[in-house]
């Protein structure tokens, strides 16, 4: 989550992410690896480093995860609050 967080102020290389969280730069580089494999982040090559950024496309299938489970509960409760007027 933190590297995400890290991400989302802009693109980082590894050695930048791994210089704020408490982590070697080996294990934010599988982090990276496995948001890069879920389409979350991207990285490009930049001479020799890669640097990483959050892909917002990656995250619309939890979007709509996240209003499908809230709009039926939404719903329910305006009709509740507009039953009781």
């Amino acid at each position: 989550m933190e590297i995400l967080r890290l991400l989302r102020e802009g693109p980082r290389a590894v050695g930048e992410i791994a210089a704020e969280v408490d982590v070697t730069q080996q294990a934010v580089s599988q982090h990276l690896a496995v948001l890069d494999a879920a389409g979350l982040v991207e990285a490009r090559k930049i001479g020799t480093r890669s640097v990483y950024a959050v892909r917002a496309e990656g995250f619309a299938p939890l979007e709509e995860f996240v209003r499908s489970f809230w709009a039926p509960r939404l719903e329910a409760l305006k009709e509740d609050i507009e039953n009781q007027k």
